[in-house]
């Protein structure tokens, strides 16, 4: 079954947005194929801590987002 691996900058999202995203990208393997097969999708959330991210040569922080 599907894993899906999210990373973001620590502090970017609430626990209830994290919770959005799992559910809807779990919904969307249960579009594209079936309920059944959407409950053996596995969503990890790994957040960064600040400092760690960069864009084009630039640190990036949770406030730049």
């Amino acid at each position: 079954m599907p894993f899906v691996e999210v990373k973001s900058i620590k502090g970017v999202f609430t626990t209830e947005e994290k919770t959005r995203i799992i559910k809807g990208i779990t919904n969307v393997f249960a579009q594209m194929k079936s309920d059944k097969f959407a409950e053996g999708t596995w969503v990890v959330i790994n957040e960064l801590d600040d400092g760690n991210w960069g864009e084009g040569g630039s640190v990036l922080y949770a406030d730049d987002a």
